[in-house]
Parts: C-alpha cells; structure tokens; sequence
C-alpha cells in the first residue's frame, strides 16, 4: 500500500475511533438519537433475512449513501462519523424488496437455470443499449466488452462464494482468497433488516448457494427498534424478549448470547 493509501487508511481509523470516544456521551445527551450498540459492532445476518434494500430518503441524514452535494467524495468518513445513529420517521419504509430487484431474476437465470448469459433478457438490453451509445448495467458498461466482462466478473464471484464460502470474520481472512468488507444494514422499526448500501451481490448469491450467514455493519436503527432494544436491555428476563431472541442486532445484550452467530 503506497503512501496515500496507507494516509487514507489512517484518517478512516481516527474518524472511527473519534464516533466511539463520542457516541457513549452523545448517547447520554440525547439517548432517542443515538444507539447504545457498539456503532462498528459486526452482526451475522441469514442471507433470506435481508428481504429489503434502502431507497433514497432525504431527512436529517440522507440515505442509503450519504454521497451527495460537497462531501461526496468524503460518504465513507461520512459514513463513519454517522455510525450509530438512531431516526425517526418512515425512512424504513422506502425500500425495494429484494424480490423485485432485477438482478434477482437474472441470477436465478444464470447460476439456477443454466441459462448462457446471451440468452438473459437484461444482457441482451444492455448490449443493444451500449451498442446505441448509451450507458448500460447501471452506468458501468459503455462498449460490449464492458458487458462481457461484468458477467465474467460475476461468475467469478458466484464461483469464490460458491467454492471458498463467505469470509465473514477478518481473522479468518488468510484462510480465504476473497475476504469481503462489511456491507452496512439499517434497521427498521420492527427489527426489518435493510441492505444498506454495498452487498447487493453477496446478498443475492449467497442465498441461491445456501450460505449461512453473511456479516454486515448496522448503520442507522430506528427509533421504534432502538426502544425496543432499550426495553430488552433493562429487562432481559420478560417472557416477551423471547419473540426477539433470535434477532442479530440483540446478541450483545441478551443473556447467553453475546457474539453468537444466529443460524
């Protein structure tokens, strides 16, 4: 890593570490706007669990990438310094549900049905689509060649997941040679978990080979569940935590299971 990226990495680690000197006292300031879960903490998340993806939400915190305007260039240290914040309002709500995600059908085609990836409909629109001049595949093939070469890269990766499992924990990172970063997840209010950003072919492959559990990172809970983390903190020994106790984002606090993995 040269000079600049070891510069980048360094700034990331001091913003990180300033939100987890802060986010104690923020918390004792204003407890309805900022969690009390370690706000880099990992969860392990059953594939078929994510059912929903963030849409655009504009409010005190824009969602899902926090990219836009002056600082987008700075989304990932915005990312961090945003790090376990709690919100209000229907943010949970604007979601697309994984289903209807296009690349769900054209995965099924590919790695379920066989099909070669010149029969798939979305490919044959995006070679017609670059072949006209325009833009493709979410703005990131211009030419043929850019086409070919995304399948290729996502037959790679369904080969990597599919061959060597998901890298989860970091300490394991040696043992695998495609270790991944940790997507980010919101929570909505009844516990929903929410694709963040990142992650969207991990998600979707994953679930088609049966893997476990993928990890991610919780970027922002609402109100409703942070409440209800809250409740199950002060009270842990109530019949009525036992509908949650399964949930990932309540294996810190719940009695005999903490850094559990749920399956």
């Amino acid at each position: 890593m040269g000079l600049k990226g070891r510069t980048r990495v360094a700034i990331k680690d001091a913003v990180q570490g300033c939100r987890n000197y802060a986010l104690p006292w923020l918390r004792r300031i204003r407890p309805s706007q900022y969690t009390d879960a370690d706000p880099f903490k990992v969860i392990h998340v059953p594939p078929d669990h994510i059912r929903a993806m963030q849409l655009r939400w504009s409010g005190p915190i824009e969602l899902p990438w926090l990219d836009a305007g002056l600082w987008k260039k700075h989304s990932s240290l915005l990312r961090r310094w945003h790090a376990g914040l709690v919100l209000a309002g229907d943010w949970d709500l604007a979601t697309q549900n994984f289903a209807d995600y296009h690349l769900s059908a054209v995965f099924q085609e590919r790695f379920q049905e066989g099909k070669d990836w010149q029969e798939i409909a979305y490919v044959q629109s995006a070679l017609r689509k670059v072949n006209r001049g325009q833009p493709a595949w979410g703005n990131r093939c211009h030419t043929p060649a850019d086409v070919w070469a995304r399948c290729q890269y996502l037959d790679k990766l369904y080969r990597r997941i599919q061959s060597q499992g998901y890298c989860f924990d970091s300490s394991q990172a040696a043992n695998f040679s495609l270790p991944y970063t940790h997507f980010l997840v919101n929570i909505g209010r009844n516990g929903d978990i929410i694709r963040n950003n990142d992650g969207k072919h991990r998600i979707l492959m994953s679930r088609l080979i049966g893997i476990p559990y993928l990890s991610a990172r919780v970027f922002v809970r609402h109100r409703q569940w942070q409440a209800i983390r809250d409740a199950v903190r002060a009270d842990r020994g109530s019949d009525w935590i036992e509908q949650f106790q399964h949930h990932p984002d309540l294996q810190d606090i719940l009695p005999g299971t903490q850094n559990e993995k749920v399956a």
